[in-house]
C-alpha cells in the first residue's frame, strides 16, 4: 500500500470515528427521537444524526442513562446498552449491524444476574440461545437456524408440585426435543432420578406435576394413549393418537362421569411452535412455547357437560360437518338452543323454557353470550382478535348481551373500567354485524357498522374477518 493511501485511509478512520464519537443527549420518552417498539420499550427513531446517541433519565445527569446507542448512516450499528432506571445497572446488550441485530443479545436481570443469550444474523435468531431463570438457573437452550428452531432444545425442570410443592436444589434435565425442518420431535425424556423414559423418540413419559400425566410415543411423535390423573389416581382425562394425530379425546368429572367426548378423523400432523423473543421487560421472560398442533376434523357424535352433570351441549359430526339435530343448555338443564343442521332450522329459548323471537341462528350466540371479550387491537381493524386471555394494559372489553346488546369497555389490566358504552349486535351463522363506538374516543358520531365472518373458535378466543356487506 503506498504512503498516499495509507494516509487516506488512517484520515478516514479518523473521520468516521469522530462522527460517531459525537454525543448527542436527549430525555427519557422523548418522542422526536424515541419511539415504542414492538416489546412497549423506549428506543430510538431511525433516521437520526450520526453519532453516539444517549438517552438521560434526569435531566442535566448524564451519569444517569437508560438507551445508549450508536448511529451510523441513520441506522443503529455496534452495541446499544439499555440500563434499569433505579438501580442504573445494565440489563440489555445488543449487536447492530446497518439497523439490523447481529450478534449476541445478552439480557440480565436486576440482580445483575444473566438472563438469556440470543444470537442474531442479520435481524433473524440464528445461532445458540439460552434461557435463565431469575436465580440464573438454566431453563432451556438450542439454537435457531434462520429464524427456525434446530437441531436439539433441552429444558430443565426446577420444581414441581407432588403431594406438597417441591423445589429442587439443581435444575434436574426434563427432556430434549429435537426439531428437524422446523417440526419438533419428542425426543428424550428423563424421570426424577435421570432414568430415560423416552429414547430416541420412543417410549412413555411420566410426570407428577399438578396432575399425573402419561404420555406415549412412537418416533418422536404422539402416538397411544395420554392420561391425566388426580392425585389419588382418579382418571381426568384421556386422548387417543395415532402417528401424532389427535383421535379422540375424553375429559371425566370428579365422580368419573364423562364430561366431555370428542372423535376425531385425523387429517395430518404438525406441530406449533410459537417463539416470543420481544423483551417486554426486565423481569419478563424470553420464553418458547411449544405446543403440538394436530390437523383434524370432528366426527361422529360429540357433547359437553357442565361441572353439575347437566349437558352443555351435544350432536353429531361427519367429518367436521355437524349434522341432524344439535341442542344447547343452560346449566340448570333447560334447553337454550336447539339447530337442525340438516334443514338450518333454529330455536332459541330463555332460561324457563320460553322461545324467543329472534333472527340470531348458529351455535356460536352461545360462546359469545357466555364469556367477557378482550380485543387485541381497534375493532376497525379488518381481522379482529376476541380472546378470554387479557395482554395488554389497556383493551377494549367486550360483553355480548343473548338480547342483541353489546356493552364496550375500556378495561385496565388492573381491573378497573374506565368507560363504558352501549350498542348492538346481530349474528346470522357465521356472519355478525357489530354496531359498535370507536373504543379510544367514546363519541356517538363514531358509531360504525361492520360485518365480519368468524373465521375460527377455539376455547380462548374467535377470530373476525372483515368482509362487505
Amino acid at each position: 500500500m503506498s504512503f498516499i493511501r495509507l494516509i487516506f485511509f488512517i484520515s478516514a478512520y479518523f473521520l468516521i470515528n469522530a462522527s460517531l464519537a459525537q454525543t448527542h443527549f436527549v430525555y427519557d420518552q422523548d418522542t422526536n427521537y424515541l419511539h415504542r417498539d414492538k416489546s412497549g420499550q423506549w428506543t430510538f427513531k431511525p433516521g437520526l444524526e450520526d453519532g453516539r446517541w444517549v438517552s438521560l433519565h434526569s435531566a442535566n445527569d448524564t451519569s444517569h442513562k437508560s438507551v445508549i446507542a450508536y448511529i451510523k448512516n441513520g441506522k443503529k450499528e455496534g452495541v446499544e446498552r439499555k440500563y434499569l432506571i433505579l438501580s442504573r445497572e445494565l440489563f440489555s446488550e445488543i449487536h447492530w449491524r446497518n439497523g439490523l441485530k447481529h450478534g449476541k443479545e445478552t439480557l440480565w436481570n436486576s440482580r445483575k444476574i444473566l438472563h438469556a443469550i440470543i444470537h442474531y444474523q442479520h435481524g433473524v435468531m440464528h445461532g445458540y440461545t439460552e434461557v435463565r431463570d431469575y436465580e440464573g438457573d438454566i431453563k432451556y437452550h438450542g439454537y435457531f437456524k434462520h429464524g427456525v428452531k434446530d437441531s436439539f432444545w433441552t429444558h430443565y425442570e426446577h420444581s414441581r408440585m407432588d403431594t406438597n410443592y417441591l423445589q429442587y436444589d439443581q435444575p434436574i434435565k426434563r427432556y430434549r426435543l429435537k426439531y428437524v425442518n422446523g417440526q419438533a420431535l419428542m425426543w428424550d425424556y428423563w424421570d426424577d432420578e435421570g432414568n430415560a423414559l423416552v429414547e430416541n423418540g420412543n417410549g412413555t413419559s411420566r410426570n407428577r406435576n399438578y396432575d399425573i400425566e402419561s404420555k406415549s410415543y412412537k418416533n418422536g411423535l404422539a402416538d397411544g394413549v395420554w392420561t391425566t390423573s388426580y392425585f389419588d389416581h382418579t382418571l381426568k382425562s384421556r386422548r387417543t393418537y395415532e402417528e401424532g394425530c389427535l383421535t379422540q379425546k375424553i375429559v371425566f368429572s370428579p365422580n368419573g362421569d364423562t364430561s366431555t367426548f370428542f372423535n376425531y378423523h385425523c387429517t395430518g400432523k404438525s406441530w406449533k411452535d410459537t417463539t416470543y423473543a420481544l423483551l417486554q421487560h426486565v423481569h419478563m421472560d424470553y420464553f418458547i412455547d411449544e405446543d403440538v398442533h394436530y390437523d383434524k376434523l370432528y366426527d361422529s357424535t360429540c357433547f359437553k357437560k357442565y361441572n353439575n352433570g347437566n349437558y352443555k351441549f351435544k350432536g353429531e359430526y361427519n367429518k367436521d360437518q355437524k349434522i341432524g339435530i344439535w341442542k344447547w343448555y343452560y346449566p340448570s338443564g333447560e334447553g337454550k338452543i336447539q339447530a337442525n343442521f340438516d334443514s338450518n332450522e333454529w330455536e332459541h329459548f330463555d332460561s324457563l323454557g320460553n322461545k324467543l323471537e329472534t333472527n340470531f341462528k348458529g351455535e356460536y350466540i352461545t360462546q359469545l353470550t357466555s364469556r367477557r371479550w378482550f380485543m387485541n387491537d381497534s375493532i376497525g381493524m379488518d381481522t379482529v382478535l376476541l380472546s378470554n386471555q387479557n395482554k395488554h394494559m389497556i383493551t377494549p372489553l367486550l360483553e355480548f348481551g343473548h338480547d342483541g346488546t353489546l356493552k364496550v369497555i375500556l378495561y385496565l389490566e388492573c381491573g378497573k373500567n374506565t368507560h363504558e358504552v352501549e350498542s348492538t349486535w346481530q349474528i346470522n351463522g357465521d356472519i355478525i354485524t357489530l354496531i359498535y363506538p370507536d373504543p379510544w374516543v367514546f363519541e356517538e358520531q363514531k358509531h360504525e357498522t361492520k360485518t365480519f365472518r368468524i373465521h375460527s373458535t377455539e376455547e380462548q378466543k374467535i377470530v373476525l374477518i372483515s368482509i362487505d356487506e
